[in-house]
């Protein structure tokens, strides 16, 4: 009796297959992930925005994930377990410690890169004069900050929300009821802004399309920008499917969660575009709340708009750091108990949640903060400094019109550029699987969409490297594109110059199975 009552209780600490799907649309979709397009479609002055053609790019990339999600889905019925690891698993199966251990750890950076976009968000998206539309009002006269204002703002975020990442720590049900009310108040509060939008694409039907249609160009450096955002958006699916010891029936349910959470996030990602499309002229980075002042002007509506919409925002990325607090841990604890890491650092707890992992993972967080927003936004405030008049309006719009080292589409396409690489990793897997070992069932027409879903993601991350390097060199060394590149090549040569050495010398301890 107190065996079943033991293993009845351990089954309570389990995520369901319906939170499963649930944390996971959240995870991939938010209700600002049209802020990460916004300059993309619009423009920034110096390159023309892509306007409708965004649609169609977001559906490739979304086509293109979901070709990877296929790949996962193949590689978890042949390597079916309930171990955390996801794509690690896999490639450890199919091509041994080296394979695995580099697919674990590229997946293992998804996630602090991930957190370091919404820490940005966290606090700038509602308060910097960077993206609000009118950098005069904001609240707590944060325009008055002075020339350190972004810098002041990310600290403010960093805190706040390595701190909501500890939640899990206190163990697998605060987690649950946290990821669970996170999610639904972020959709009762942010769901206003999308009522809004509503309402206005039925009064306003289509007669903001053809100024849109107008006003889209395509061409190589905007289509690049778009793919690797949209792929951005899509992130997540990779993340949470390494959690196999704290989801029930890990080997039903991973394959089947991750489809539903992706199919549900694609279409409602396509639907919101053309909505907003229909209701609005023009984005801003923040139009979620600059959308509420458009319509209202300043009267008590839009003031309530906006205080609901910023409570959607700030549990949005609250939602994503809970997320990211058990992922992050359940990352990294598989590289910790093969060998890779310290066995001690991904020891896991009676709620199987590793704790030290966790832990670790937000020390990590930090670090990558410190180098891709303390540093340059540092630089940025001694920059600025040395423009600032004296005038307080003048100073206001010195501030506002600076060009950041990274924007959120910015950070989020770096992400991205992982995340593709986590990504080739497991469709080389599948298609090694297919073709060498042939223990893996398929056909010729899914072989040719795994080869040219291989063509479409090399090409991207060759593309977003080479526009980094073209920035710089159009700009004339532009302080914040040389700061941008740096800190991209910087993390990039750290992070994996940091793989090359510990694998080298704990090869030998590192195991030959998982």
């Amino acid at each position: 009796m107190k065996k079943q009552k033991a293993v009845s209780i351990k089954q309570q600490n389990k995520i369901t297959l319906k939170e499963f799907v649930w944390n996971g649309f959240n995870a991939i979709f938010g209700i600002a992930f049209m802020n990460y397009f916004a300059v993309i479609i619009t423009g920034d002055g110096s390159t023309k925005g892509l306007g409708l053609h965004v649609i169609w790019v977001f559906a490739l990339a979304a086509l293109i994930a979901y070709i990877c999600v296929f790949a996962y889905k193949k590689l978890a019925s042949r390597f079916a377990s309930d171990k955390n690891g996801g794509a690690m698993i896999y490639a450890y199966g199919a091509k041994g410690k080296l394979f695995g251990c580099f697919v674990g750890y590229s997946q293992l950076l998804i996630l602090p890169l991930m957190a370091v976009v919404q820490m940005n968000m966290l606090i700038k998206n509602i308060f910097s004069p960077d993206i609000v539309s009118d950098p005069s009002k904001i609240p707590f006269n944060v325009q008055d900050w002075g020339a350190f204002t972004n810098l002041y703002l990310d600290l403010i975020g960093m805190f706040l929300y390595c701190s909501i990442m500890l939640i899990t720590v206190l163990g697998i049900k605060y987690f649950r009821k946290a990821s669970k009310w996170s999610g639904i108040i972020k959709w009762v509060t942010g769901g206003a802004f999308i009522l809004l939008a509503f309402c206005l694409m039925f009064t306003r039907g289509s007669k903001n399309i053809p100024d849109w249609a107008g006003n889209s160009h395509l061409d190589l450096y905007n289509f690049t920008q778009a793919f690797n955002t949209s792929f951005y958006a899509l992130v997540g699916f990779e993340t949470i499917i390494t959690a196999g010891k704290n989801i029930e029936n890990p080997k039903k349910n991973l394959g089947k969660g991750v489809n539903l959470a992706m199919l549900f996030s694609i279409g409602t990602s396509i639907l919101f575009f053309i909505i907003l499309f229909c209701a609005f002229g023009s984005f801003s980075e923040n139009q979620d709340i600059s959308g509420w002042t458009s319509v209202f002007g300043s009267t008590i509506w839009a003031k309530i708009g906006i205080v609901l919409t910023c409570c959607g925002i700030i549990m949005m990325y609250s939602n994503g750091a809970i997320q990211n607090g058990l992922y992050s841990g359940t990352s990294l604890q598989p590289l910790s108990e093969v060998g890779f890491f310290s066995k001690r650092t991904g020891a896991l707890n009676k709620d199987n949640v590793p704790v030290r992992a966790i832990i670790t993972m937000v020390c990590i967080c930090l670090a990558l903060a410190v180098v891709l927003l303390v540093i340059p936004e540092t630089i940025e405030g001694f920059d600025l400094q040395g423009k600032m008049t004296g005038d307080r309006t003048q100073d206001i719009i010195i501030i506002s019109e600076y060009v950041p080292p990274f924007s959120v589409a910015s950070l989020s396409q770096v992400t991205s550029i992982y995340a593709i690489i986590t990504y080739i990793s497991v469709v080389f897997t599948v298609l090694y699987c297919i073709l060498k070992e042939k223990s893996i069932k398929s056909n010729i027409y899914l072989n040719v969409a795994f080869f040219i879903c291989l063509f479409f993601l090399a090409v991207f991350a060759v593309c977003h490297l080479f526009f980094e390097i073209y920035d710089v060199i159009a700009s004339r060394g532009q302080m914040s594109f040389v700061i941008k590149i740096v800190s991209e090549l910087t993390v990039l040569i750290a992070t994996y110059g940091f793989f090359a050495a510990n694998y080298y010398v704990k090869c030998k301890q590192i195991s030959n199975n998982y």
